[in-house]
């Protein structure tokens, strides 16, 4: 296993080339106590309230510098005739001649847009692996680096996420204060008494002052 030192600690860790979600996001919505009566969990498929249906698939990204793909084990919402049809053929030798069918991501994957509700292709493969997911909006980066590929350096800095949680920007400064423009000059007024009354108590702006 390729090891690498974190920029973030300087400890040495295991590079892992792999990460999956253990349930989908719509799974995790539902309060704990209603899980068991709402929800059908198994290790590759999911069924919620009777009308949510859910498969296991991979979204994988070559890596141009590194020894294998780097590859998001996400959830996928699949309509109920292709999850029906995906339960029917899951032993059956052949199955990758399956017509690739659409979905919706249901995992939220970290360091990228909003990921969940991302239209997908379902493309199905020989039996004991997971579909391959192929992401439709081109310009999302998740589609961009399954389309182009990624260096060691984002498969270390996705390490790194997992290991540390998301890097913390600095807290940006206020905004400078805007310069208050000077008072107008007040005009000198004519006093009639050198005896000044105050009329404003205990507020100072004006106070009592012997004449001379």
């Amino acid at each position: 296993m390729a090891r690498y030192r974190c920029h973030r600690c300087g400890e040495l860790h295991q590079m892992m080339f792999a990460f999956h979600a253990p349930t989908p996001e719509q799974y995790l919505r539902i309060p704990e106590s209603d899980r068991a009566k709402r929800a059908v969990l198994s290790e590759e498929t999911c069924e919620i309230d009777g009308k949510n249906y859910f498969l296991r698939g991979l979204v994988q990204i070559p890596v141009k510098d590194g020894p294998e793909p780097f590859q998001w084990g996400v959830w996928v919402s699949v309509g109920e005739l292709p999850y029906r049809r995906a339960l029917d053929i899951w032993l059956e030798e052949g199955r990758e001649k399956e017509p690739a069918y659409p979905g919706a991501l249901a995992t939220e994957l970290p360091d990228y847009p909003p990921t969940t509700g991302l239209k997908v292709m379902v493309h199905t493969r020989p039996v004991g692996q997971r579909p391959l997911l192929e992401v439709a909006a081109a310009d999302h980066p998740l589609a961009v680096e399954r389309r182009d590929g990624v260096t060691m350096t984002r498969v270390r800095e996705i390490n790194e996420f997992f290991v540390h949680g998301p890097i913390e920007k600095p807290a940006e400064p206020p905004p400078a204060a805007e310069p208050i423009p000077p008072a107008a000059p007040i005009e000198p007024q004519a006093t009639k008494s050198p005896l000044k009354k105050s009329s404003r108590g205990a507020s100072g702006r004006y106070r009592r002052t012997m004449g001379h």
